[in-house]
């Protein structure tokens, strides 16, 4: 049975993606979140103890612990929860250590948002499901039960084989897989086999294919075992819908890219529904900051804003939220991290939510120091 209810723990003691994880899970319209928060995994534990915990969403390293122990802590509640694990880019190593007890899902913060989180539990979910399935079909001496999960395999929207190890021999694939590879089956099975899909326990990994219904695959690969035998049950999900959308994302980011750095533009970003600001890296560089040294705060904003400036910008930004005006042009002082000041035009549009209610303020941030008078480290033109 489909699930559609969720209940989450978001281990994370950053509580800036901590609050964008969360954000993420309850605006999904495909699963109602009912979600917790746990800075620690002390505090994790005591969660798992005294709730029935779904999903856990966790940092792989915590707390100074070696990837394999804060798995071990997760894995102890007696719900078995599914486990989605996020990763900083240089900690990728982890997928290799752990391939015997592995989470359920790795994403990597940097490219983290609520499409590919929202995806992840999906297919972590839809994973265990057909598991559950296999294994009780292989204790079911049903012939109408085998034939009822036969059934739902076929339904699957991914091409699934599975295969003897260690010899290779192909047991089983649904009609997915044989609509998407007609020109035979042993031979797609074959160049599967250079994935490790016969050796390792767990492979997970986008591939490219020779099909043209399904060029770009995630590939992901399990060992189970079948009527005695050692087997890998495999899946192909077709992702070249999103891959194309990525590739012409990332063309035209690059081409904004370039345009911001030719003209010194620094963007900016207000979520009024959240609350939440964003401050683009190019925008903290005029004031001399890079990544996390620039918070992206109101606060931060404002204890750089040169004091006889503020009145007026909380004026203009206060006729904006009020819906009184639809744009805002600006120019003020900020303070830069060398102790002077920095003369910038910020200009801004208001939008709408479906409702009329103001939803966002998008925004510009430009340097013009070299036309305004030199401000120095007082303050004073």
């Amino acid at each position: 049975m489909p699930i559609s209810s969720i209940t989450s723990l978001v281990v994370e003691s950053d509580l800036q993606r901590a609050e964008q994880i969360l954000e993420s899970l309850k605006k999904s319209d495909r699963y109602d979140f009912l979600c917790y928060h746990a800075e620690s995994l002390r505090d994790a534990k005591r969660t798992l103890i005294n709730a029935k915990i779904d999903l856990v969403i966790s940092k792989g390293i915590m707390d100074e612990l070696p990837h394999v122990d804060v798995l071990a802590r997760y894995r102890k509640s007696e719900y078995e929860p599914l486990v989605l694990c996020l990763l900083e880019d240089e900690e990728k190593s982890v997928i290799l250590d752990t391939p015997d007890s592995s989470a359920d899902d790795y994403l990597f913060y940097k490219d983290l948002n609520q499409d590919r989180l929202i995806e992840a539990v999906q297919h972590a979910f839809e994973r265990r499901e057909l598991l559950s399935e296999l294994k009780n079909v292989q204790q079911s001496t049903s012939a109408e039960g085998k034939g009822i999960f036969r059934g739902l395999l076929h339904c699957l929207d991914v091409a699934l084989f599975l295969v003897a190890r260690p010899d290779g021999e192909l047991l089983f694939n649904n009609k997915v897989a044989e609509a998407w590879f007609p020109e035979g089956m042993d031979d797609t099975v074959r160049e599967l086999f250079d994935y490790a899909v016969l050796e390792a326990d767990s492979v997970e990994l986008e591939i490219q294919t020779d099909s043209s219904a399904v060029p770009n695959a995630e590939l992901r690969s399990v060992a189970v075992e079948w009527k005695g035998r050692d087997c890998s049950l495999i899946t192909l999900r077709n992702i070249s819908k999103r891959k194309r959308a990525e590739e012409a994302y990332k063309a035209s980011q690059r081409r904004l890219d370039l345009t911001l750095k030719a003209s010194n533009i620094g963007l900016w970003s207000w979520d009024l529904r959240s609350n939440q600001l964003h401050f683009s890296e190019r925008w903290k560089k005029q004031l001399g900051y890079a990544g996390s040294e620039f918070p992206n705060t109101l606060e931060a904003f404002k204890s750089h804003l040169f004091s006889e400036d503020a009145a007026e910008v909380e004026e203009v930004f206060g006729q904006a939220l009020r819906g009184e005006i639809s744009e805002i042009e600006l120019k003020y002082r900020m303070k830069h991290k060398d102790g002077g000041y920095r003369w910038m035009i910020c200009r801004a549009e208001i939008f709408p939510d479906k409702s009329g209610r103001l939803s966002s303020l998008l925004g510009s941030h430009i340097d013009i120091s070299d036309r305004s008078p030199i401000v120095g480290k007082s303050g004073l033109a």
